[in-house]
């Protein structure tokens, strides 16, 4: 049955292999054998051929010349070949002359006759040069009844006269057709008039997640407008245009027809809300969105009055021919202004296809389709033409309903992506407005802090009298300070406490407000994530539903390959797979939903570059969850593709009993022959449940010790704080010190003067650790203050004090360099001096040469001392 109606569409092919044969024979037997052997029939040309098989190859250019001059002739001739017309019957022609409407009747089931004859052909094996020449003899037929349709067109008023419809005029029925028409678009303007501020409030209602409502709150108004039309329509059948004769059959479908115009028309509102720019879902402007409205509105309005025509020629019993022109002529027309349409909208559907391909989904695939679909779609505007006129002369409409349902699945798959672009591009515009108050709310935060600590250092001015400033020209003197008020200096004071706490007040409700924001935009990420999430699903969920009815449009209708049935069993065994994949991806995504926020943290917690500060806080310890995902979604993502496989496998009928059992004695036999491999990854795994360490912290294993940036199945790679990259097995790693859990005590040593002043060395420095503690920068750092522990040792020339304070383990050096900073700035302001480099050496009467090596030697050994306590010390820190 499929290759019976394919039979037409490869028709040239046929030709050619038919005349190929005769054409080789005439071309090698020169210009004179080929007249004979034309002239002698089908035998000679046999014998040409055989004689032509055995020519010598390639051609000479005079020979392809003569090949392709018979080949053009035998087309021709084979196309000239007219059936011999059936011999007329004594009477009939003179009968027909004598009644014109007998001749009509006859000519018309001639051309009836006709048809069943070429249907008949074309069911039968005939040849497909028959088969052709058939359905353009049909087609020229048809063509010559255009008379014929213009006298049918006539016949339409007369059917509509009063006579035959209860006594109204055409007159009253057309102006009563037209008002009905005006008033049911009437109902549609007044509705969408009615409906304006609502739906200008929802179109400002699309940020974020609250978009979907809005878009669906919209989507819903249309129903609404469109049943005010169909009732509208409805009632007026009813009331009106209720009955068999021609008239109200004639009004029930024009309104009829008024309605499904603009419901066709609803489809493409919803993507472009003219007037409506926040609701568009096409990333168009409002010129390109009416444009593109306008020429999909003459389209359908076109095409539906072009079938309507159809019908009615239909049911005035027109002739078959008649029906047959008319449709060619609608199928021209109709092609041609959807070509017209297509060239004129090309740069404003170019740019709503471009506007899909943005933010990377599905970028190369929709660019493209973006740049070339004119070229894609005048050739399917051409196909859907020639498979239409190929179906209205065969009445075979396989093709032409496979192509058009193409286009609607198309249409709705362009939709729908549209849909969702709109929805995720407006979450990430949330997402962005959320992070940028965010931004502005920690800045507000961090400046509110810097004044709060500006307000908290105590600013005294001390008033200066005029009598003891110097006279002009007069020598510089020290100048009188003048006694000061208490009065003056309690009102300072109230008024620096109150400026104080005002401060701490606003540096409150600043850091209030950024955590508020913070929170905003954690919130606003995990929904965009969510919903990005849930339309991926959807978009494969709609893709395999599209192939799906794809599949059936050109199996069952198009080529006729099977049966409904047939491919309705396929279909059914098919389903689950289908469903299994689905499911798997599903799965796969909330997966990467709920593990990719600690995933992400990957992403600010790699290694440091050369020249930045490694413990600014951005490169720190991550959570033992975000140490957990990668070995944790590596495994459940082979779970999922496991569980998936063997259950489409068992789902298609074949048995993974086999399977699961070799691959337990594959793995059986690796895991014996690879002891050392299973112990290192048994042992990694035991690391991480115990959480011995996680990305981001400092430990040390005994064979090497840095910074951990990651690690397998089998090895964890250490960062040395010089650069270097330490790749040690888990089997390998033995004990291991973390430098990075909980808090760290910091202690260093100082050397002071043997007559240093410990009490005021203590007080001094407690007040250092105090200020420390106010830091903004530092006193989130800090568990315990800075304070002195004591002597450690006395020297020769100094005393040794250990210092000491306990910081969160992010970044202890940073706070040591500045607790030593402040100290050598601050102590010698109170008379506390550090130790020199001097050494006394008593040469006990020796010569200076001697007490001077002596010295040298002492210093040497203190140097090496000191070299090695610092080293224990910064190794003891990390």
């Amino acid at each position: 049955m499929m290759l019976r109606r394919l039979r037409p569409l490869f028709l040239a092919l046929s030709m050619l292999a038919a005349t190929l044969p005769s054409a080789l024979a005439q071309s090698a037997a020169g210009p004179a054998p080929q007249a004979a052997a034309t002239a002698q029939g089908a035998e000679p040309q046999a014998g040409a051929t055989q004689g032509a098989a055995g020519a010598a190859l390639p051609l000479s250019p005079q020979q392809f010349d003569a090949l392709v001059d018979a080949l053009s002739k035998s087309v021709a001739e084979r196309l000239g070949k007219t059936p011999p017309a059936a011999a007329t019957p004594a009477g009939t022609a003179p009968a027909a002359a004598d009644h014109p409407g007998a001749a009509k009747a006859g000519a018309t089931a001639a051309g009836a006759a006709h048809s069943d004859a070429m249907m008949m052909a074309m069911a039968s094996e005939a040849p497909f040069s028959e088969v052709f020449i058939d359905v353009m003899e049909r087609g020229d037929d048809a063509l010559e009844q255009f008379p014929s349709l213009v006298t049918e067109s006539g016949r339409i008023p007369t059917l509509l006269s009063a006579e035959m419809n209860g006594g109204r005029s055409r007159s009253a029925f057309f102006l009563l057709l037209a008002a009905c028409v005006a008033a049911a678009l009437a109902v549609e303007a007044l509705l969408l008039f009615a409906l304006r501020g609502p739906r200008s409030y929802l179109a400002g209602r699309m940020e974020g997640a609250a978009s979907i409502w809005a878009l669906a709150a919209l989507v819903s108004l249309d129903v609404v407008v469109l049943t005010g039309l169909w009732l509208a329509t409805h009632g007026m059948v009813i009331g009106l245009f209720d009955g068999t004769e021609p008239q109200a059959r004639l009004g029930y479908l024009v309104l009829t027809s008024v309605f499904y115009w603009r419901l066709y028309l609803v489809v493409f509102r919803i993507a472009l809300r003219p007037g409506l720019t926040p609701a568009r879902l096409a990333m168009v402007d409002d010129h390109e969105a009416r444009a593109i409205y306008r020429w999909a509105s003459a389209v359908i309005l076109v095409a539906i009055a072009l079938s309507d025509f159809r019908r009615v020629l239909e049911a005035i019993h027109s002739p078959q021919l008649v029906v047959v022109c008319a449709m060619l002529i609608n199928t021209a027309i109709l092609t041609s202004l959807l070509i017209a349409a297509a060239v004129a909208v090309r740069e404003p559907v170019a740019k709503w296809f471009h506007g899909l391909s943005q933010e990377g989904r599905p970028g190369p695939i929709v660019a493209t389709v973006a740049r070339w679909w004119l070229v894609v779609a005048v050739p399917v505007f051409l196909a859907l033409g020639i498979a239409r006129v190929y179906g209205a002369l065969t009445t075979w409409d396989g093709v032409h309903t496979a192509i058009l349902l193409t286009m609607h699945v198309l249409l709705a798959l362009v939709l729908l992506e549209s849909f969702m672009d709109k929805v995720c591009r407006l979450m990430r515009a949330e997402v962005a407005s959320v992070t940028a108050a965010e931004e502005v709310a920690v800045e507000n935060a961090e400046l509110a802090a810097e004044v709060a600590s500006a307000a908290a250092q105590p600013v005294v001015a001390e008033p200066v009298t005029a009598e003891a400033m110097p006279a002009a020209g007069a020598e510089p003197s020290v100048l009188e300070i003048a006694p000061l008020d208490p009065a003056a200096l309690e009102r300072a004071a109230a008024e620096q406490a109150a400026a104080e706490q005002a401060a701490a007040e606003q540096a409150a409700l600043a850091e209030q407000m950024a955590a508020q924001e913070r929170a905003a935009a954690l919130h606003a990420i995990a929904r965009e994530r969510a919903i990005e999430a849930v339309m991926r699903c959807l978009r494969v969920a709609i893709l395999l539903v599209s192939l799906s009815l794809l599949v059936r449009i050109w199996v069952v209708h198009g080529v006729g390959m099977m049966e409904m049935s047939r491919y309705n069993a396929l279909a059914g065994a098919a389903l689950p797979a289908g469903a299994i994949l689905l499911a798997a991806y599903c799965a796969w995504q909330a997966v990467d939903y709920f593990t990719g926020r600690h995933a992400r943290e990957g992403l600010h917690g790699g290694p440091a570059m050369p020249g930045t500060d490694v413990e600014d806080g951005l490169h720190g310890p991550r959570s033992r969850m975000s140490t957990l995902l990668p070995l944790l979604r590596v495994t459940l993502m082979l779970a999922i593709i496991i569980m998936a496989g063997l259950t489409l496998l068992g789902q298609l009928g074949i048995d993974v009993m086999p399977l699961i059992a070799g691959a337990s004695i594959i793995g059986l036999a690796i895991s014996f022959g690879s002891q050392t491999l299973v112990k290192d990854i048994v042992s990694g795994v035991f690391y991480l449940v115990d959480d011995a360490f996680r990305v981001g912290e400092y430990i040390d294993c005994g064979k090497a010790k840095g910074t951990v940036e990651g690690f397998t199945l089998r090895s964890l790679k250490l960062r040395h704080q010089n650069g270097m990259i330490h790749t040690i097995p888990f089997g390998q790693l033995g004990q291991i010190t973390n430098f990075s859990r909980d808090w760290t005590t910091m202690k260093f040593n100082l050397r002071f003067t043997r007559d240093t002043d410990l009490e005021k060395l203590r007080k001094t420095v407690k007040k250092i650790g105090a200020e420390m503690l106010e830091d903004p920068e530092l006193k989130e750092e800090f568990l315990a203050p800075l304070k002195m522990q004591g002597v450690a040792d006395i020297i020769d020339n100094a005393l040794i004090v250990r210092f000491k304070f306990t910081v969160r383990p992010i970044k202890p050096t940073v706070v040591r360099r500045e607790a030593i900073k402040r100290m050598v700035y601050q102590l010698p302001q109170q008379g506390i001096q550090f130790a020199n480099n001097l050494v006394p050496v008593q040469a006990m009467g020796g010569d200076a040469d001697t007490g001077a090596g002596a010295a040298a030697a002492v210093t040497r050994a203190r140097i090496a001392n000191d070299l090695a306590a610092r080293a224990e010390s910064e190794a003891a820190t990390g």
